[in-house]
C-alpha cells in the first residue's frame, strides 16, 4: 500500500490543480469489523409485505414506496413563457386560493416514506420522506415542513406516532402526511424550485415539471441513508 501515489495533478477549470490524499490510521483489522458490524444495516425484503426493513445496533427503520403525495395547500396562479396558466404552491393564504391536490412523481424518480427509532435516551420514532433518482442518489423534495435531513416535521400531539410500534407508526404517521395542510414553516426551496416541480392546470391536473427535477432538489447526504429502511 505504501507504493499508491499521494497526490496527484490534473488540467481543470482556469488550468492546473493538485489533488493531495491523506492516510488516517482507523484501528486493527478485526476492531474495524466490529464497528462496522455494528453500524451498516441487515436488510430484509419480506418481513412484511411492501416495505423494505433495515436494522442495526443504531437504529430500526422501514421504508414504503408510496406513488403520490396529497399538496393540501394554498396555489396561486402564474403565466407561464408560452402564455399558458399554471397553480403553483405558495403555502400561505395571501392572495391564494386553498387547493386539495395528487402530484404523482416522475418516472425516474422513487418515493419513499421512512419511519425510524434511534437507540439513544428517547427512542423515538421518526419519518422521513426521500426522493431516489434512478442513479440511487437520494434527494430532498422542495417542500417545506422538512427538516435539511428529510425528516417530517408532524404537528403535535401524536404521541402513538412518536413512540408506538414502528410498523402502525409509519401507517399512522404516513396518514398525518397524507392529510394535513402544507404551510411556510421550514420552507428551503431556492428559486422557486416548488414553483417549478409541483404545477397544475385550472383543472387541477398535474402538469409536467419545468426542467430535471434533481436539479430542483437539494441532495441528501447517501451516508446518513445507508442506514435508513434499506435504502442503498
Amino acid at each position: 500500500m505504501s507504493n499508491l501515489p499521494t497526490e496527484f495533478y490534473w488540467i481543470g477549470e482556469h488550468g492546473f490543480h493538485r489533488t493531495r490524499i491523506a492516510t488516517t490510521y482507523i484501528g486493527p483489522e478485526t476492531k474495524f469489523l466490529e464497528r462496522l458490524a455494528k453500524t451498516v444495516p441487515k436488510v430484509f425484503t419480506n418481513l412484511l409485505p411492501g416495505v423494505l426493513v433495515a436494522t442495526s445496533e443504531e437504529v430500526v427503520s422501514i421504508a414504503k414506496a408510496i406513488t403520490e403525495i396529497r399538496l393540501n395547500t394554498f396555489f396561486r396562479p402564474e403565466t407561464d413563457a408560452d402564455g399558458k396558466v399554471a397553480l403553483v404552491p405558495v403555502w400561505r393564504p395571501e392572495q391564494a386560493a386553498a387547493l386539495d391536490v395528487y402530484w404523482k412523481p416522475p418516472g425516474s424518480m422513487q418515493l419513499f416514506f421512512v419511519a425510524a427509532q434511534f437507540n439513544g435516551a428517547s427512542q423515538e420514532n421518526k419519518f422521513y420522506i426521500i426522493a431516489r433518482y434512478t442513479n440511487r442518489l437520494t434527494y430532498l423534495l422542495p417542500l417545506p415542513n422538512l427538516y435539511d435531513d428529510g425528516q417530517i416535521c408532524l404537528p403535535d400531539g401524536r404521541e402513538e406516532e412518536r413512540t408506538g410500534p414502528l410498523s402502525s407508526a409509519l401507517e399512522m404517521a404516513l396518514k398525518s402526511f397524507q392529510t394535513s395542510q402544507w404551510n411556510m414553516d421550514l420552507h428551503h426551496a431556492q428559486d422557486h424550485a416548488d414553483r417549478k416541480m409541483f404545477r397544475f392546470d385550472p383543472d387541477g391536473k398535474q402538469l409536467p415539471i419545468q426542467g430535471s427535477w434533481p436539479d430542483l432538489c437539494e441532495v441528501i447526504n447517501n451516508a446518513a441513508y445507508q442506514f435508513l429502511g434499506g435504502l442503498p
